[in-house]
């Protein structure tokens, strides 16, 4: 499901902005905020669902309790 929407994603902004990066691009998802956080800013308190460096997507799994409002188009793109 996540993999079919990023790429859906993928093409629509290529139209919207004419531009399409190289790929390959990693995403990695965690199944803890405090993870994700740890990969982002190597501590435990980053205050945003998604981050990018170069061509890695991390995310905090929308599934978490902690995270039930946001989505993974929303966590992907900061858009729900």
């Amino acid at each position: 499901m996540m993999a079919d929407y990023l790429e859906y994603e993928y093409d629509r902004l290529d139209k919207q902005f004419d531009h399409r990066p190289a790929g390959p691009f990693i995403v990695e998802a965690f199944s803890s905020h405090e993870i994700f956080s740890g990969r982002i800013i190597s501590g435990p308190d980053l205050h945003t669902v998604a981050a990018t460096t170069g061509r890695v997507l991390a995310l905090a799994a929308p599934r978490l309790k902690e995270s039930r409002s946001h989505s993974i188009g929303r966590g992907c793109y900061g858009m729900s």
